[in-house]
């Protein structure tokens, strides 16, 4: 004869369940999508020099090619060439640019009038990204 009494949880088993649930939903909530080239491929982990102005990275028939740029120099009324991105903070930048994308289906990112702006819009709890 089969016990038609349904089990009851331990306190352990009962927080492990809803730490499990919680664990779960947070992940789902902050699911972050990379790119596959970029998962594949990065930006320099080191700063590659100012005089490399190319890098170019392959991974089977995946291919990244990042150049480097120039930016406008107010002050000097001039442009003036900036190195390649490299670093953590710049493949952070990067993967929140790819996020924001995802998130809002269009391929155009608003940035902000300054990196300031823009990392202060990083940082603000309540934006969802």
């Amino acid at each position: 004869m089969k016990d038609t009494k349904s089990q009851q949880l331990t306190l352990v088993e009962k927080r492990s369940l809803e730490a499990s649930v919680s664990i779960a939903s947070e992940m789902l909530e902050n699911i972050a999508y990379q790119h596959t080239v970029l998962c594949q491929t990065c930006l320099p982990y080191r700063n590659p020099g100012d005089a490399v102005r190319k890098w170019e990275r392959r991974q089977g028939a995946t291919r990244l090619l990042v150049k480097a740029g120039e930016i406008w120099n107010a002050q000097r009324t001039e442009w003036r060439e900036v190195g390649l991105p490299f670093g953590p903070k710049a493949r952070l930048i990067l993967a929140h640019l790819n996020a924001e994308a995802l998130r809002t289906g269009s391929p155009e990112i608003e940035v902000e009038r300054s990196l300031t702006a823009f990392v202060r819009r990083l940082q603000d709890p309540t934006r969802v990204c």
